[in-house]
């Protein structure tokens, strides 16, 4: 009696390539339909049946990718983006993509070269140009990071607020003694458009809320937000501790950042730099 793995792969065998071609594409829908409700466990499922089907669906691969990142697989995601990119090497999105995971792997030579290739393929891809200077922040390239999500600014993206809260963070570990000016004159600029927790990190980090506030405001975030908020708010919160010279409080709140493990955050590759710092200064 034939096992149910074997009766399935003869028929799949059986069936033409533009059938198998035509239910890849049935299961690959079904998993954008998951990923766009937000449950990356089953839309990998879907995206994964669409990969046995048809193994050449690059953006399948490239979906399943933006799963595993997303799921925090940064290795399972660079896997995946790596095989699009085989299949299909004009992917601008799948170096972006994988140079960010490539990042969260401490990989930042790898993440730098990715993220080159897709503004090489893009010159005015805003997104990428906000990747590769946070990259080359978390690098120590103050000076192209700075120069890096400046142009990615200018270039009009979506994405506004975080990446002035990584130039405070760079400024602020740089000694900078105006490093709130420039967040200032955002957060005047910007006024209601900035989103609620952005605007509540943005007002820590200008004075005009304190540390127990903020936690706070974390111990209030519903539990799929809250521990991304804690990882955020531990990170701002130590680096004003750093700014104001108190290194053991600075580390506390650094660790607490880092013991979240959400390893795809900005603040969280930031908190693990800091910390190197600071063991250096033992």
């Amino acid at each position: 009696m034939r096992s149910p793995v074997v009766s399935l792969l003869l028929a799949l065998l059986l069936l033409p390539p533009a059938a198998l071609a035509q239910d890849a594409k049935v299961h690959y829908d079904a998993g954008m339909a998951h990923l766009q409700d937000g449950d990356c466990p089953a839309a990998i499922a879907e995206l994964t049946q669409a990969i046995r089907l048809d193994p050449q669906m690059a953006v399948a691969w490239k979906d399943r990718g933006r799963c595993r990142y997303l799921l925090e697989d940064a290795e399972g995601a660079v896997a995946d983006y790596t095989r699009a990119l085989e299949l299909d090497p004009t992917f601008k999105m799948v170096y972006n993509n994988r140079g960010a995971a490539r990042r969260t792997l401490d990989d930042l030579p790898g993440g730098l070269a990715d993220l080159d290739r897709a503004i090489e393929l893009d010159p005015e891809f805003d997104f990428a140009f906000l990747n590769r200077g946070l990259t080359r922040l978390l690098a120590g390239d103050s000076a192209g990071g700075r120069a890096d999500v400046a142009r990615g600014l200018e270039l009009g993206t979506q994405y506004v607020d975080y990446p002035q809260l990584w130039l405070w963070t760079d400024r602020v570990a740089a000694g900078e003694s105006d490093a709130a000016k420039a967040l200032e004159a955002h957060v005047a600029a910007r006024g209601e458009e900035i989103g609620e927790w952005e605007g509540t990190l943005m007002s820590f980090l200008l004075g005009r809320s304190d540390e127990a506030a903020l936690l706070a405001a974390v111990e209030g975030a519903e539990p799929p937000d809250r521990s991304g908020r804690a990882c955020e708010a531990n990170f701002y919160a130590g680096m004003v501790r750093w700014a104001k010279g108190d290194a053991a409080g600075a580390r506390s709140l650094l660790e607490k950042s880092v013991a979240t493990s959400r390893w795809t955050f900005a603040e969280y590759a930031f908190a693990r730099r800091m910390l190197r710092r600071l063991d250096e200064k033992e």
